[in-house]
């Protein structure tokens, strides 16, 4: 059997020291690795992170809970999901999913750095890996209860080992021999002096607000309340970029949420993680597009203007507004072809021949052929509404005006 020569060998370890880069580690780079997590003193190993997943916009943030905060489209979910169908259910998870990780502390047995800078690294396990962990610390099998594998003299190292893709991935731990934390004594104090101060927080990634907003409008057609906005007002500030781990698919909630797509470490924007309190109509980075403003969009090279009754995404991941003009349909148009019309300077003076425009322009039909946008026709709604009948947003929103009732 050919093997490998020993320059090649070499080549290949740098290009994976290579793509481990980074202080958290990207669960694609990697099928197997062997680690140690960092001696927790006493505290649980694993710090839970909680993300949303928007699987239309193929983006993901974190979530208000991580940092102990109430989130509008969980408690929307979990309020709503006691009454829904299995299919309905299904349906729910083609919007938006649910996904918690544990991040650790720890470092790569084939990258421990050295005493003076110890390669300490986190780990995202997901919950099935981390379900593992946990079992072999609390064994109720053992009389004693299991043993703490993070002590620094008498823990164990484990491997990780990930198989499959998408909702097929699989996740396994196995816990290895007994052995020390590191084989001379100033990387071990040097590990256990990182330990002490190594907060896996300072790393989460902020609160992309505007996705947030997305999320919710897609479900329900409404803002988020202004409660959740003042709460949000107070989120920490992070170090970390917006956005989410993105997903493996097989560790998502049991709640109605679920995603497909890629586990990635970069899903998301920069955004600032602090939450400005108002109305918060607008979806997206369109702040200014809000409910009762109005706008004007082009028409076969005419101009129509309308007020804004709502502001959603569509079920291709767009953000519209439904616009009724003076007379006719509603149009829903996607924001970024809107323009705001400030108001007049002497609104009673409107000239009548644009209004009668108006009346011409919308009398020739409901399609609207947009000028050289990207989207080359704004989708047509329905009358007061930009949740299309029969949708899970659609679905969604009618149990919670039930319930409200």
């Amino acid at each position: 059997m050919a093997k490998p020569t020993a320059k090649m060998v070499e080549q290949m370890r740098a290009q994976m020291r290579n793509m481990t880069k980074g202080v958290i580690i990207d669960n694609k780079s990697f099928s197997s690795m062997r680690m140690r997590i960092l001696p927790t003193f006493s505290a649980v190993p694993g710090v839970e992170y909680v993300s949303l997943y928007y699987v239309s916009g193929k983006k993901s943030t974190t979530s208000p809970l991580t940092y102990g905060i109430p989130d509008p489209v969980i408690d929307m979910i979990d309020e709503a999901g006691r009454e829904m169908s299995k299919d309905e259910m299904e349906q729910m998870r083609s919007i938006v999913r649910i996904q918690r990780e544990y991040w650790m502390p720890v470092v790569d047995r084939k990258d421990m750095g050295t005493p003076e800078n110890p390669n300490v690294r986190i780990f995202r396990a997901k919950r099935t890996a981390y379900q593992q962990i946990v079992d072999y610390m609390i064994d109720e099998d053992e009389e004693d209860g299991g043993e703490d594998i993070t002590d620094p003299v008498e823990g164990r190292d484990i491997r990780v080992k990930k198989t499959g893709k998408d909702l097929s991935t699989e996740w396994n731990v196995k816990v290895l021999d007994r052995s020390a934390i590191a084989d001379d004594d100033a990387m071990t104090q040097a590990l256990i002096k990182v330990a002490q101060s190594f907060d896996v927080r300072r790393y989460f990634y902020r609160v992309d607000r505007d996705l947030l907003q997305a999320i919710y409008t897609h479900l329900t057609g409404e803002a988020i309340p202004k409660k959740y906005i003042t709460l949000m007002a107070d989120l920490p500030a992070s170090e970390g970029k917006s956005g989410g781990g993105g997903t493996d698919g097989d560790d998502d909630d049991d709640a109605p949420v679920s995603p497909e797509g890629s586990d990635d470490d970069d899903a998301g924007t920069e955004a600032d993680a602090s939450v400005q309190g108002g109305d918060a109509a607008a979806v997206g980075t369109e702040a200014e597009i809000e409910v009762g403003a109005t706008v004007s969009f082009e028409y076969e090279s005419q101009v129509i203007v309308g007020v804004v009754q709502q502001v959603a995404v569509d079920e291709d991941g767009d953000t519209v507004a439904d616009v009724q003009p003076e007379d006719g349909p509603v149009y829903t148009v996607t924001v970024n072809d809107l323009t705001i019309v400030p108001p007049p300077a002497e609104p009673e003076q409107e000239p009548e021949q644009e209004t009668e425009e108006k009346k011409t322009v919308l009398k020739k039909g409901p399609k609207v052929q947009m000028a050289a946008k990207s989207k080359p026709s704004p989708k047509i709604a329905n009358k007061g509404t930009a949740v299309k009948a029969g949708s899970a947003a659609s679905t969604l929103k009618a149990k919670i005006a039930a319930k409200k009732k």
